[in-house]
C-alpha cells in the first residue's frame, strides 16, 4: 500500500516539473523576441512609417489639387458658355426686333393702300348722281398720290368693271379687264360674293398676274341707299368662248343670285349693294417705300453683323405662287429654293383683311457661333490656370522628392 502511494507521488512530481520547464522555455523565447530589436531600431521603424504616411498624404493632396484645378476650369467654362448662350439669345432677339420693325412698316403700307378703297366708298355713299364714275380718273389719281404704293384703282358698279386708272401704265395694260362681270365669272364670283356677305374688305394675293408681275388685290364692297334692290341679270362670254349667265328673271332667282342687302343707314334706311372699289398694287410698288433692300446692303448693324438675308412669304399662298412656296420678295442670296439658315420668323399680320405674311430673316453667311469676348476670356483663362496648376504641381513634386530622400536615408 505504501509502495503504491510512493509511486503515484513520483509521477505527479514528474508532470509538475515538465510543466514548469515548458513555461520557462516559452518565457525565454518571448523575452528573446522582445529584446532582439533595440529601441533605436523601433524608433527608426516608426519614422519610416510616418514618412510613408506623409508621402501618401502628399499624393492625396496632389490628386485633390488636380481635381480642384479641373473643377475651376470646368466652372469657368460653364460660366463663360452660359454667358455666351445669353449673348446668342440677345443677338437673335435683336434680329427679331429688326424684323419686327420692317413687319410694322409693311403692315402700315398695306393698311394705307387698302384705305384707298374705303375713301372711294365714302364718296360713293353720298353720291346719288354717279358723279364718282364720271370723275373717277381724277379721284383715283388723287388717292394714288396721297396713299402711295398703289398700281391702279378700279370701280365695278353692280359688280362689273367699268373704270380702271391708270388703264395703261408702266408694267400694266388693263384694257382687257374692262367689262369683266365679277358676279358672273365662275373664277371670281365666289370671292366677290364672299366679300359682299362679309361687308368688309378682302385681300387676295400675292398672286401672279397674267400680264406679268406679282400683285395684291384689295376688293371692298360698297352699299348705299341709292343702289337698286336687285343686281340685273348678266351674260358673259369667257376668253375660251364659254357663255355664262347670271339670271334674275324669277323671284326665286333674284333672291338667290341678285339680292345683296347692306347695313341700314344711321337714319334707319336700307342699303343695297352698289358695286366694288378695287385696289391693285404690284408688290414692287407696295414695298418700294419699305426698302427691304437695306437689310442686305449693310444699312443695319447688330454686333459685328451688318448684312442680312431675308424672305417674305404668304403663309397661305395663292395657287399661282405655290411653285415658289409663297415667297414673293427675297434678298439676292436667299431665293425660294434656298431659305436662310436657322432664320427667325416674324409675322406680318392684318387679321381684319385676312392677311398673314411671314418675314424670314438671318445674318448672311450664318449665325456667329461665338463672340470675340468669349475667345478673349478663354485665352486669359487657360494660361492663368496652367501657371497656377504648374506652380502647385512643382511644389508638390518638391515635397514628394524631399520626403522620398528622407525615407531612403532612414532605411
Amino acid at each position: 500500500m505504501a509502495g503504491r502511494s510512493s509511486s503515484k507521488s513520483s509521477v505527479e512530481d514528474l508532470e509538475l516539473e515538465a510543466d514548469l520547464a515548458q513555461r520557462s522555455c516559452t518565457y525565454q523565447v518571448s523575452a528573446i523576441s522582445s529584446d532582439s530589436m533595440s529601441i533605436p531600431q523601433l524608433a527608426q521603424m516608426r519614422r519610416v512609417k510616418s514618412q510613408r504616411r506623409d508621402c501618401l498624404g502628399l499624393v492625396t493632396k496632389a490628386v485633390g489639387v488636380i481635381l480642384l484645378v479641373a473643377a475651376m476650369i470646368g466652372a469657368c467654362l460653364a460660366a463663360f458658355l452660359s454667358e455666351e448662350g445669353k449673348e446668342q439669345k440677345e443677338f437673335r432677339d435683336s434680329v427679331a426686333d429688326l424684323g419686327q420693325t420692317y413687319s410694322d412698316e409693311i403692315q402700315r403700307r398695306v393698311r394705307s393702300s387698302v384705305s384707298s378703297v374705303r375713301a372711294i366708298e365714302a364718296v360713293i355713299k353720298v353720291d346719288n348722281q354717279n358723279m364718282t364714275i364720271d370723275n373717277f380718273e381724277a379721284i383715283a389719281q388723287t388717292l394714288i398720290d396721297t396713299y402711295g404704293g398703289i398700281s391702279n384703282l378700279q370701280l365695278a358698279p353692280l359688280g362689273t368693271v367699268q373704270k380702271i386708272h391708270p388703264l395703261v401704265g408702266p408694267g400694266q395694260d388693263n384694257r382687257k379687264a374692262i367689262g369683266l362681270p365679277l358676279l358672273v365669272d365662275p373664277a371670281r364670283r365666289g370671292g366677290a360674293v364672299h366679300a359682299i356677305q362679309r361687308r368688309a374688305s378682302t385681300v387676295t394675293g400675292p398672286l401672279r398676274l397674267l400680264q406679268g408681275g406679282v400683285a395684291i388685290i384689295a376688293r371692298h364692297p360698297i352699299f348705299n341707299e341709292f343702289a337698286p334692290k336687285f343686281v340685273p341679270s348678266q351674260t358673259w362670254t369667257s376668253p375660251a368662248g364659254d357663255t355664262v349667265t347670271s339670271s334674275c328673271a324669277t323671284e326665286a332667282e333674284r333672291m338667290a343670285n341678285c339680292y345683296f342687302p347692306g347695313p341700314d343707314t344711321k337714319n334707319g334706311r336700307p342699303t343695297h349693294f352698289w358695286g366694288f372699289a378695287t385696289m391693285l398694287t404690284l408688290i414692287d410698288n407696295l414695298l418700294a417705300p419699305v426698302e427691304l433692300e437695306r437689310l442686305e446692303h449693310g444699312q443695319h448693324r447688330i454686333g459685328e453683323v451688318t448684312e442680312f438675308a431675308y424672305q417674305l412669304y404668304d403663309a397661305s399662298p395663292h395657287s399661282t405662287m405655290t411653285g415658289v412656296r409663297g415667297i414673293f420678295k427675297h434678298s439676292a442670296d436667299a431665293p425660294p429654293d434656298s431659305p436662310p439658315i436657322d432664320a427667325v420668323e416674324v409675322p406680318v399680320v392684318l387679321p381684319e383683311i385676312g392677311m398673314h405674311f411671314v418675314l424670314r430673316l438671318a445674318p448672311r453667311g450664318g449665325w456667329p457661333t461665338t463672340s470675340r469676348d468669349f475667345w478673349v476670356q478663354v485665352a486669359l483663362l487657360f494660361p492663368l490656370t496652367i501657371c497656377v496648376g504648374a506652380g502647385m504641381g512643382f511644389a508638390l513634386l518638391g515635397n514628394l522628392r524631399s520626403t522620398y530622400i528622407r525615407a531612403r536615408s532612414l532605411e
